[in-house]
This record gives structure tokens, sequence and C-alpha cells, in this order.
């Protein structure tokens, strides 16, 4: 069942044209490292500079441009049209929105930094290869975790899920990785920079650590764990919501 729905969900996404938004979006950063190679201002420091801007703002945009208002068309809508009039288990509707945007979503935005890397790097293409890799892996990682919470907003939010899910981004995840000191791992974005390797904790004068000392392995942990949290929270709220079969 969860995989019917994925496959209805990506039917209904290309309908919709939303990929195309999508790859006109993730076109962007791409460009931008080819003007910043054509100004001398590219190479690895640029591309260091971006891999944040993904893993912390873009991502999670587009996974909530995908699945916030889908879901929440269904979930809050309590409508089952799109599956032709057919009852399915309540749980399966947000795990299948997930499992339907997320190979999709990791492949474009793979995509996108691989493009990043070789417009930025040019001729010293082979000298950042290590970076690519982990920057790669943060972006999966982003992906699997923001695509769970956008999820799980369009299961909770009746209106305007979209806004929702950024201002949460912006007001909470965002917010505490700016401050410093032992909030900041409550941040996801500050743990997926870790993932990345671009990670640098401030440390204060006299020595004392201000900012969290945080492995990878340990960040990765928690990433997965918040994400896995974020579904298991999303499909029992739509289970335990009653819904009715269209009558269209």
């Amino acid at each position: 069942m969860v995989a019917l729905i994925a496959a209805l969900s990506l039917k209904r996404a290309r309908r919709a044209n939303l990929y195309k938004v999508l790859i006109g979006v993730l076109c962007v950063p791409p460009l931008a490292g080819l003007l910043a190679l054509l100004s001398d201002r590219g190479g690895l420091v640029f591309f260091d500079i971006v891999v944040p801007v993904y893993v912390r703002y873009l991502v999670p945009t587009l996974m909530a441009l995908q699945a916030a208002n889908s879901v929440a068309d269904e979930v809050q809508g309590k409508t089952l049209g799109y599956l032709f009039a057919r009852p399915i288990a309540r749980w399966a509707l947000p795990a299948g929105k997930y499992v339907g945007m997320l190979g999709v979503s990791i492949v474009l935005c793979a995509a996108s930094v691989v493009l990043v890397y070789l417009a930025c790097m040019g001729s010293q293409v082979g000298g950042g290869f290590g970076a690519l890799g982990r920057s790669l892996a943060a972006i999966t990682l982003a992906c699997v975790h923001f695509g769970a919470v956008a999820v799980a907003f369009g299961a909770f939010v009746v209106t305007y899920p979209f806004v929702a899910m950024l201002l949460y981004v912006l007001l909470v995840d965002v917010a505490l990785g700016l401050i410093p000191g032992g909030l900041k791992v409550v941040s996801m974005g500050i743990h997926l920079v870790n993932v990345a390797g671009l990670y640098q904790p401030v440390t204060q004068k006299l020595g004392w650590s201000a900012d969290p000392q945080l492995g990878v392995g340990l960040s990765v942990g928690i990433v997965l764990g918040v994400t896995l949290a974020w579904l298991v929270i999303a499909m029992a709220f739509t289970q335990s919501h009653e819904y009715r079969v269209s009558d269209q």
C-alpha cells in the first residue's frame, strides 16, 4: 500500500510540473559556482560556503514544497479521492508520500551539488573529492530528515503547512544553530554541516569550548533518530484521525 501511494504521488508531482520547478531552483547554485570560477572566487572555498546553504536552507524548502501541502490536502481534507475512493490504512498515507518523494529528491539534490563542485573547481576538479563525498552524504541525510519533517507538518497543520514548516526551520533549527553553546546540539542543520566536515565549534579565549564537540557518527545517529521520531509521530497522528472516502 505504501508503494502504491508513493507511485501515485510521483505521478501527481509530474503532472503538476513540480519537478520542473525543483530542477529550476537547483540549477541556480551551479550557475553561481560557474560565476565564482570566472571571477576567480571559485574552488573549495566557494564550495564549502555553498554546502551549508543546501543542508540548512535549500533542502528544507524543497522538501516542504513537495510534501507538506500534498499531505495536508489529503489528511486534513479527509479525502483520498486520488486513490479512486479506495480505503487504505491511514498511516500509509504519510509513509507513502515520504517514500515517493525521497528517491527523486536525493538524486536531484546530489546532481545539483556535483554540478556546483564541477563548476566552481574548474581544472582543479580532482583536488576535492573527499569534500564532495562528505557533502553528498550530508545532502542525502538532509533529504531524509527534512522529508520526514515536511510529511509531519503536512499531517499536523491544516492551513499553510509549507509556511509553517519554513517558520519552524528558521525560528527553531536555524536559530538554535546560531546560538553559541550547547543548544547547537538541538539543531539538525548543525549536525548536517558536521557530516559535511564543515562544523567549526567556537572556542572561548581561555580555551573553554563554547560549542559542543561533535563526532560525525554521533551527528548521523542523532539526525536519524530524530527523523524516525518525526515519521512515527506523523503516522501515529494520521492513524488516530478519522477520514472519509471521497464521494467523487
